[in-house]
């Protein structure tokens, strides 16, 4: 049984390093090349994880499987009323048993009828096809906003996509 357990302070040994494999393999996606957790990551993990709080209404969750936590899932308002899930991970180990979807439907009701949400976004790197995937499954499927870069030392993406009529790197 899936449940969200909210976080407490007395768990942050056990978050951070989890947030820091969601950075890795938000990064190894995202990059194509492999990425450890690293003693850098962590520290980074830790400062950003701070900065998680000073958001507008943070809601932090560990996705608990049968008693086990199998990852977690952070939420928060922007611009007014609208929740986005910013940040869903769910461990290596526990992926392919459908926790994801459970994951987000809670995490779902939870915006609706506890942070009173008319809606609810979620963010996605375009490289992530498993999770744009899973998220239109679940009825994700209004593009709201697309977000685009422009590197300072140069776009080594070599993935062409289109959009409205223009091309674009992945």
């Amino acid at each position: 049984m899936t449940k969200l357990v909210p976080y407490t302070e007395n768990k942050r040994q056990t978050i951070i390093p989890m947030v820091a494999e969601f950075y890795a393999e938000h990064y190894s996606i995202s990059e194509y090349e492999h990425a450890e957790v690293t003693p850098e990551r962590l520290a980074a993990a830790e400062e950003d994880f701070e900065e998680w709080f000073e958001k507008d209404s943070p809601a932090i969750f560990f996705i608990e499987e049968d008693g086990e936590e199998a990852g977690l899932i952070f939420m928060a308002k922007h611009g007014g009323s609208v929740v986005w899930i910013e940040n869903l991970y769910v461990k290596p180990e526990f992926r392919r048993r459908g926790i994801a979807t459970r994951a987000i439907k809670l995490s779902e009701e939870y915006a609706i009828n506890e942070m009173k949400a008319p809606a609810v976004n979620i963010d996605v790197i375009p490289q992530n096809i498993d999770a744009i995937r899973l998220y239109h499954s679940l009825g994700y499927d209004t593009l709201h906003m697309i977000t685009l870069r422009k590197h300072a030392n140069g776009n080594n993406r070599t993935v062409p996509t289109k959009i409205l009529g223009h091309e674009f790197r992945i």
